[in-house]
C-alpha cells in the first residue's frame, strides 16, 4: 500500500493517469447514453442496454450496482427498490448512477437527465449548482467533509429544496478501495483528499415530488 495524503491510503498499483481515464470514460458512456434512451422503457431495461454498452467498450465489471431512477422514483435514496410500473415519458427526467472499473480502478459517476429535452428543470438546475458551490469551497477553503454538507444543504434550502442527507459522498480508488479507505465523507472532520473522494448531491423537491441526483469525484 502507499500514501495518497496523510489520512487516505491506496493500493501499490494505484495510478492518478488510469483513474482519471476511467472517469472520462464513465462520464462519455452516460452522457451518451442518455440521448439514446427511447420513451416507455423501464429502469431494468434501460440498466440492462447501459451495461452492455460498458461491456463493448471492456469494462465489464461494476463495483456497485448500476442506478437508474425515473420520475418519482428519483427521490429515492440509493438502496432502495424501484417501482417497476414507472416507464420514460416525453419531459420527464431520469437520473443514472453507475460505478464501472476500468484496470482495476474504479469510476463513479451520476447525472440526472430530461428525455428528449435539453431545457433542464429548475430542480436540475439547482442540484447543478450545489454540487458546484460545494466543490468550489471544497477547493477555496479547504473544509472538512462535514463542513461541506452543512453548506450543501443550508444552500438546497437557500433554493427551495431539501438535500437527501443519506447520500453522504464516499471514496474510490483502485479496485476494491474498501481495503485502504471507506466513510462518509460528510462524517469526515478533515478536508477530502484531491481524486480519491466523490462528491454527491440529491436534492429534492416535494413540490414535484421529484428527486435531481450529480456524482463526481472532488479534483
Amino acid at each position: 500500500m502507499s500514501i495518497h495524503s496523510t489520512r487516505d491510503i491506496v493500493g501499490d498499483k494505484f495510478q492518478q493517469e488510469t483513474f482519471l481515464e476511467a472517469r472520462e470514460i464513465c462520464q462519455k458512456i452516460i452522457k451518451e447514453f442518455s440521448t439514446t434512451i427511447p420513451v416507455n422503457t423501464r429502469a431494468d431495461d434501460i440498466k440492462s442496454e447501459l451495461e452492455k454498452v460498458f461491456q463493448a467498450a471492456g469494462l465489464k465489471k461494476f463495483w456497485h450496482p448500476t442506478k437508474i431512477r425515473i420520475a418519482q422514483d428519483t427521490m429515492k435514496t440509493f438502496r432502495a427498490e424501484n417501482d417497476s410500473s414507472l416507464t420514460t415519458s416525453e419531459n420527464e427526467i431520469f437520473f443514472i448512477d453507475c460505478g464501472p472499473i476500468y484496470e482495476n480502478h474504479e469510476a463513479d459517476y451520476g447525472e440526472t437527465f430530461r428525455l428528449n429535452s435539453k431545457m433542464v428543470c429548475p430542480l436540475m438546475k439547482g442540484c447543478k449548482e450545489v454540487f458546484n458551490f460545494t466543490a468550489a469551497l471544497w477547493r477555496e477553503q479547504k473544509l472538512s467533509g462535514a463542513d461541506l454538507y452543512n453548506k450543501a444543504s443550508q444552500y438546497s434550502a437557500q433554493l427551495g429544496f431539501e438535500l437527501n442527507p443519506l447520500m453522504a459522498g464516499h471514496r474510490i480508488g483502485d479496485f476494491p478501495h474498501q481495503l485502504y479507505g471507506q466513510g462518509k465523507m460528510a462524517e469526515m472532520d478533515y478536508s477530502p483528499s484531491s481524486g480519491l473522494w466523490v462528491l454527491e448531491i440529491h436534492l429534492i423537491d416535494l413540490a414535484t415530488q421529484r428527486g435531481a441526483f450529480f456524482e463526481d469525484v472532488l479534483i
